[in-house]
């Protein structure tokens, strides 16, 4: 998945280097953004933000006054991990997207980020989690996959998380059966540790968390 891809349905349409700061704070308001991009013509010139915008000296200064020193963006053909990145670095609502001669294509904001996380991960179908605690040492995704297999499941995705000060891991499995009972016994029989178990619901919201720290792990 590169940025392009990643470009909101909704297109917003971007500030120009003309536009008052009151005519932005409308513009933000009625797209519900607290930051925009600017542009000159076609080609992308920066961000502004709502503050900067409330805090001007005049409503009716032109919005590239106030712009951020810190022009922000990705390029169209840049890997959503570069562009999640740029987000947690620079703690950005949204990322404006650009060609590569810097004419301004379109909008990421941290909806469609989510969004896309979420389908990566299988949100939208039927299963459960398990949250297995194993050891650097000890894991081996083969091993666990054939446990679970043997029990008529599949692994509809993965992922690895560490844990503060531990050597510990914490393997998170998408499992395409409600009913886990049979599933965590064979995996106790082979003597993995149960770290926790999620329904649908509960799974979202532990995505989110994840998500939120994943934003904050990039930003450190």
């Amino acid at each position: 998945m590169i940025a392009r891809q990643l470009i909101s349905e909704s297109q917003v349409k971007p500030l120009s280097i003309n536009d008052s700061c009151a005519e932005a704070l409308v513009k933000m308001t009625q797209c519900q953004l607290s930051s925009m991009p600017v542009t000159d013509g076609e080609k992308l010139v920066g961000i502004v933000h709502e503050y900067d915008i409330i805090t001007a000296k005049d409503s009716e200064i032109l919005v590239n006054k106030v712009i951020d020193e810190d022009n922000v963006f990705a390029v169209e053909n840049e890997h959503f991990f570069e562009v999640l990145t740029k987000i947690a670095s620079f703690k950005s609502q949204i990322m404006p997207v650009v060609d590569a001669e810097g004419v301004y294509i379109g909008l990421i904001n941290q909806n469609d980020i989510i969004r896309y996380y979420a389908e990566t991960y299988a949100i939208a179908e039927q299963g459960s989690i398990i949250v297995i605690e194993t050891t650097k040492a000890e894991y081996s995704l083969s091993e666990v996959t054939r446990v679970i297999e043997q029990e008529g499941a599949l692994i509809m995705t993965s992922f690895i998380t560490t844990q503060p000060n531990s050597t510990n891991l914490l393997l998170t499995l998408k499992i395409d059966h409600l009913e886990l009972g049979r599933i965590i016994k064979a995996l106790e029989r082979y003597s993995y540790i149960i770290h926790a178990t999620f329904q649908e619901q509960e799974y979202k919201d532990d995505l989110q968390e994840r998500y939120d720290m994943l934003m904050t792990y990039l930003n450190v």
